[in-house]
């Protein structure tokens, strides 16, 4: 193993132990350029790290949480970009485990895509 994270926040922490690791769904993508990208957690963040180094190179907050496994395609423009679905999910299963934060969360859903640099 390279490196390894602790995955996912807890806002609801005070900020400086907020960090303490989320249930979740969905892997992670790693680009021939060296990053990886993972939006899998239940704290509703999409995330890219130095595949090399494991350093978190930035976060976005979703309006949900990203159940799900990025994707990366080459756009006509001969760019990169990598794309990430969210919005609540689950079947029946969620709202029994998470109640009040599946509630929250439960606000439709939609896609990202992030062109990536050169």
């Amino acid at each position: 193993m390279a490196w390894r994270s602790t995955l996912g926040v807890t806002d609801t922490l005070p900020e400086a132990i907020q960090k303490t690791g989320r249930p979740s769904i969905g892997g992670p993508i790693v680009t021939a350029g060296g990053l990886t990208f993972i939006g899998a957690t239940d704290d509703q963040r999409f995330r890219a790290f130095d595949s090399r180094t494991g350093a978190e190179l930035w976060t976005v907050k979703l309006d949900a949480s990203a159940h799900a496994t990025p994707m990366t395609f080459m756009g006509a423009d001969g760019k990169q970009y990598v794309a990430i679905v969210y919005g609540p999910g689950g079947g029946s299963l969620w709202p029994l485990v998470y109640g009040e934060l599946f509630k929250q969360q439960n606000r439709g859903g939609g896609m990202m895509v992030f062109g990536l640099a050169d």
